[in-house]
Parts: C-alpha cells; structure tokens; sequence
C-alpha cells in the first residue's frame, strides 16, 4: 500500500513519539477514533451503544448481506458431527504457563494463556495460544447451552479454515488451588471426574492493536482519524485475502482483533485474532466484494462482542 507524501507529513506532525511493538491477543481499547463510511470521524465509548451518523445525521443504513456468505460456521446447518467432537477428549500432554493480562478476559472468553509444555507439539510453544472457552448461557438468560456450544464449536471450524488451529479438548481448571488440586485426586480416587474446561490450542499472531502504540494515544483527533482510516483499509485487505484463500469472512471486526505492525509512523499489515463470529463464503468469492463489502460494513466500536454473539444467537442475518 503506497502513502502519500501529505499523508505522512500530517501524520509526523500530529504524532510525537513513534514505535513498533509486537503482541500476541491484546485488550480491546475503551475509547477509539472511527469514521464511517462517509468519512465522518466518531469518537465513541466502546461500553455504550454507538448510533453511526452519516453526513445528513441520519443512522447509517444496514447494507444487504451478499449471497457469497453462506452462512455462520456456528450455525447447526454448517457444523457436522464430527465438528461437535472437539472438545471430547483431554489433552493430557498441555500444561499452561501464564495468563494474559487482558482488559476483560471474562467478556468474550475464560482467559487466554502462553504455553509451559505441549509434548505432541514439535514446533516452538512461544508461538502457542490458549483459550479457555466460554459458556454463554451462564451468563446470558437469552443464550442457552446448544446456543452457546455451537459458537464455541464455530469458533474452532473458522480457526480449522483459516489455519490457525493446532488442537482442541479438555483441561483441568488451571488456576485451580492446591485444595482444589488435592479434592480433585480425591475425586479421581473415587472415579468421579473433576470439572474440565474447553480449551483451543491456537496460533499466536504478530502485532498489536491501535490503541496500545503510545503516539497513536498521544495524538491529537485528527492524527487518530488518519490512523484508524488506514488501519481500516488494512483489515479490510486482509479480511478480503483470508476470505477468498480460506473461505471465511471474519464476522467481529473492531480495532481488538486487529493487530497492527508499523514501519516507523505508517501501519503497513495487519493480522486477524478471534474468529468467534465468522461466516464460509462461496468457492469464487471475488477480492474486491468482500473488500468493498468489508469497508461498508465494519463499524469499529459499533458493538459489544457479546451483543455481537446475542445477534448471531438471535438470527440476525447482519450482526453489523
């Protein structure tokens, strides 16, 4: 992607410090600067209901859902049987390291972990992730636990076909106490089996979300508006590649499941994390329709990832 000279220049005045910084799963940011696709520049809180404006004030129109998306990877139709046996067996050989410090772990997942050991893995664990799955229907009254099983079970296929996958299954709770521990033999003695957690073993990606880079926070409004204009662009670029290599269009779109890298002040690539709401695609997909569809409908800040996954429960044809 090729910048401009007036586009760099705007950015080396209104930044004051710059950086390059590369993490596995950041924390969603609180507060961001976004345009819609009027290039209007929002500033919203990502905790309160976001109403997109256009330019004539009114609330930004929801655009037809293209008939090259087939359908969630969540939804009964698309998941096989096969599919509903991920979680079926404990991988005994898996050992957790430490928990990532995320803003709210809680919201969309039971935590993401590093690696300590994995002895059927022969690559490098440091490239290793851990999520502890979610059971949304504690939660939520409106989500029950079928529901909430196929996003889980959605989550893993997406992973499967955008190869970031390496396994799935079941662990003991690992931040369980040594009482826990010692109630958990005791358990095992007597042949009841302790309470196991669904777990994913995946891929850990290279960058870091927008708003970790300290001259992103500390520029002023218009030199944030630039960034998250492009960074959009880049999402969308990398949205419509995935989507026409592997079949899948990533369904949660915000500034936290994008990880940015920089070449001094100008993002130049970016990688997609949480594959919870993703969507199979036709063989044939065109690279532009799912760009052009990806720059309409992605809504940075727009939505709570939980609301995000209400909506899919709820049928919602276009979560966006």
């Amino acid at each position: 992607m090729r910048f401009s000279p007036s586009f760099c220049l705007a950015l080396v005045v209104c930044l004051i410090s710059t950086f390059v910084v590369g993490a596995p799963y950041p924390a969603q940011p609180t507060n961001e600067v976004v345009t819609n696709e009027n290039s209007v520049p929002v500033v919203v809180n990502q905790t309160s209901e976001l109403w997109e404006k256009s330019q004539l004030g009114r609330r930004a129109s929801k655009p037809i859902q293209p008939s090259w998306i087939l359908g969630r990877f969540s939804d009964s139709k698309i998941l096989t049987e096969e599919d509903r046996k991920v979680f079926s067996s404990e991988l005994k050989d898996l050992k957790l390291d430490s928990r990532l410090n995320l803003a709210d772990p809680a919201l969309n997942n039971g935590g993401i972990w590093t690696v300590k050991e994995y002895k059927t893995y022969h690559g490098d664990i440091s490239d290793l992730l851990v999520k502890i799955m979610p059971d949304y229907s504690t939660k939520h009254s409106d989500i029950n636990h079928e529901q909430s099983d196929n996003l889980n079970f959605g989550e893993v296929k997406a992973l499967k076909h955008v190869g970031d996958f390496v396994a799935a299954g079941l662990i003991k709770d690992p931040e369980r106490s040594v009482t826990d521990r010692l109630k958990d033999k005791a358990k095992s003695l007597k042949g009841d089996k302790p309470h196991m957690y669904p777990v994913v073993v995946m891929k850990k990606k290279q960058g870091n979300t927008l708003s970790s880079f300290g001259f992103y926070r500390s520029a002023n409004r218009n030199g944030q508006v630039m960034l998250a204009r492009e960074v959009k662009k880049l999402t969308c670029t990398e949205v419509a590649r995935v989507a026409v290599a592997k079949r899948a269009l990533h369904g949660d779109r915000n500034l936290g499941n994008a990880l940015v890298t920089f070449n001094g002040i100008r993002p130049i690539s970016v990688q997609l994390i949480d594959w919870g709401i993703a969507f199979l695609v036709s063989e044939g997909t065109k690279f532009d329709d799912v760009f052009q569809y990806c720059m309409k409908t992605t809504k940075f800040f727009n939505n709570k990832s939980v609301d995000v996954r209400r909506a899919v429960v709820a049928e919602t044809s276009n979560p966006y």
